[in-house]
């Protein structure tokens, strides 16, 4: 991606050569114009940085628990049970 900003691509461009050697589903038009935003505004670091994550409404252990009980709940039954996105519920399961 750093490559088709140096080259001054536009997101469809990047997205068209990238897919061209890495596959159709390698990257969407949208990761490529996140990441080319980025890069325009001077952001070049590639290292993860800590996020802030929203608090729980429900402790660990009851999360954990309500899993054991109910082994038929799905993530996104999970998640909305507990007011969490159902990638968090995915953790629990």
């Amino acid at each position: 991606m750093l490559l088709e900003f140096l080259r001054g691509n536009n997101t469809m461009e990047a997205k068209r050569n990238l897919s061209d050697v890495f596959g159709e589903e390698a990257v969407t038009a949208r990761t490529c114009q996140r990441w080319l935003a980025k890069f325009r505004l001077g952001y070049f670091s590639f290292i993860d940085e800590s996020r802030s994550r929203r608090p729980s409404n429900i402790s660990d252990e009851v999360q954990r628990g309500m899993i054991k009980i109910n082994l038929t709940l799905t993530s996104i039954k999970t998640g909305f049970m507990f007011g969490i996105h159902q990638t968090t519920a995915l953790d629990y399961i």
